[in-house]
């Protein structure tokens, strides 16, 4: 798995419904729903923290997956909203590692002048 399908997986839309459906606040009744997350402004410096856990209604368990990341050009741009007017792409500057919760390691690179992107990931 790539850090873009990652991304696209983030900004899927996703069905609502079921157990999991939407709450009305005017009327109070459950209701299926979409939800889309969009990415709307691209930061100076962007900061990808991978998820460690997935929890599902039956089972809660490690993610082992292996996230394969570009050290330079990340283009998020397919993944973001038309507000957003310039579209850079990032090289990545850190990878920071966290294999028991408390330690870390932060291992730097330069990014030629371009928008850093920091990885975090708890091993």
């Amino acid at each position: 798995m790539t850090l873009e399908q990652c991304v696209q997986e983030f900004t899927k839309e996703e069905i609502l419904d079921g157990e999991d459906k939407w709450k009305c606040p005017r009327c109070k009744a459950n209701q299926t729903a979409k939800k889309k997350i969009d990415i709307w402004k691209l930061p100076p410096i962007l900061i990808v923290h991978l998820k460690r856990f997935e929890f599902t209604k039956s089972r809660a368990g490690k993610i082992k997956d292996l996230v394969e990341f570009p050290l330079t050009n990340l283009d998020i741009k397919p993944y973001v909203s038309r507000m957003q007017k310039d579209h850079p792409s990032y090289d990545l500057f850190a990878v920071m590692v966290s294999p028991h919760g408390t330690q870390c390691v932060v291992e730097p690179r330069r990014t030629n002048g371009r928008r850093p992107l920091l990885l975090i990931h708890e091993a």
